[in-house]
């Protein structure tokens, strides 16, 4: 892309030297510029036409530039906002991949306590219920309790 850039510039300068050699006698003809103002008139000393040419170019890019600063300095200030908006969201990007990291990866469980160290905590109800001898004896609960219920029948 560089040397297609260079090549354009390179063309771009030989036009502006075959232009100005081709019409050599006009640039270089003198010529006075004089400003007539109602109280007052000016003139300016014979300068060769090119002279003019070339100020003309150089006060128009000074306009240019001039009157594109506002958008430069707004454009600025935008870019600033984006990267300070842009650094805010990746912080919180990264800070969610490690959140999911963190939950990808498998939990350990709790070892189960052993029945001879721990008890279960104690489940008290609050509900009473109520049980006859004839519901126990037709649905045991254990397998103790089938036996006793065999050897009492």
């Amino acid at each position: 892309m560089k040397k297609v850039k260079a090549i354009c510039w390179v063309l771009i300068l030989g036009l502006i030297v075959l232009v100005v050699l081709q019409n050599k006698p006009y640039f270089w003809a003198p010529q006075s510029l004089g400003i007539n103002i109602y109280f007052s008139q000016y003139s300016t000393p014979e300068l060769p036409n090119g002279t003019f040419v070339v100020i003309a170019l150089l006060i128009g890019f000074l306009v240019a530039y001039f009157v594109s600063l506002p958008e430069r300095f707004m454009a600025r200030k935008t870019i600033k906002q984006l990267g300070a908006t842009n650094a805010a969201n990746l912080e919180t990007l990264t800070a969610l991949k490690i959140e999911i990291e963190k939950r990808e990866q498998p939990q350990v469980s709790q070892p189960i306590p052993d029945q001879a160290n721990e008890a279960p905590p104690a489940v008290e109800s609050t509900e009473k219920t109520l049980e006859t001898p004839a519901e126990e004896a037709v649905a045991p609960d254990t397998e103790t309790d089938k036996a006793e219920t065999e050897k009492e029948a």
